[in-house]
């Protein structure tokens, strides 16, 4: 199946229906879960739109090559699927027994520093009820994350960058970087926020506060 993905050649009959595939799969995704509703109408809709919309772009938005569409699928529904898990959770949080919350700021060190990469790991980061991303820190390499309930930091990097960032630099084939900051200097991901303040650059330091 990978290899289907891959083979298809950018004269291929569905890239003039379809200019930007990889956005309307993402537009009509986004469409069926801000509706909650997999009707028909709403199919159709999430079908209209996912063509209409990166016809509107296809002048603005520059192609990337290369990209494993396979491991793309695989990891929108892994996606949908802790968007589904995480809604619960926050369900039982808000609405069962109350319980004292964990609230943790923390910071997840990013393997590369292909922008396209970063960006959509901050936005599904967001998408995932409980969690959101509140920068990305292009100085010092890294996304400041805020988690409403965790109990273990070092569990919870590991599981986004496990699920989310390692298929994201596969589906880009996206070149790994270097540390931007060396790791001696940098305070632990779970440290107070003050303290992770004063490692940011002093105008989105500003915003954070």
């Amino acid at each position: 199946m990978a290899r289907i993905f891959q083979s298809i050649s950018v004269d291929a009959p569905i890239f003039r229906v379809f200019p930007h595939p990889l956005v309307s799969v993402l537009v009509g995704c986004t469409w069926i879960m801000l509706q909650h509703s997999l009707s028909v109408g709403n199919l159709v809709m999430a079908l209209l739109c996912a063509w209409l919309i990166p016809q509107f772009c296809k002048n603005f938005i520059i192609r990337t090559p290369d990209l494993d569409w396979w491991a793309a699928i695989k990891l929108i529904m892994v996606l949908v699927w802790d968007i589904v898990v995480s809604n619960i959770r926050m369900a039982r949080l808000i609405l069962g027994p109350l319980a004292p919350l964990q609230p943790k700021w923390y910071r997840i060190p990013l393997e590369t520093n292909h922008p396209q990469v970063n960006s959509l790991l901050a936005m599904m980061i967001t998408t995932t009820p409980g969690t959101v991303s509140a920068g990305i820190d292009d100085e010092r390499g890294d996304i400041l994350v805020h988690n409403i309930d965790c109990n273990d930091v070092t569990a919870e990097i590991a599981d986004i960058k496990l699920r989310y960032e390692q298929p994201l630099i596969r589906i880009f084939n996206a070149p790994l970087a270097e540390r931007w900051l060396p790791t001696d200097e940098l305070p632990a991901p779970d440290a107070p926020l003050e303290q992770q303040v004063n490692h940011i650059p002093s105008d989105s330091a500003s915003d954070i506060r």
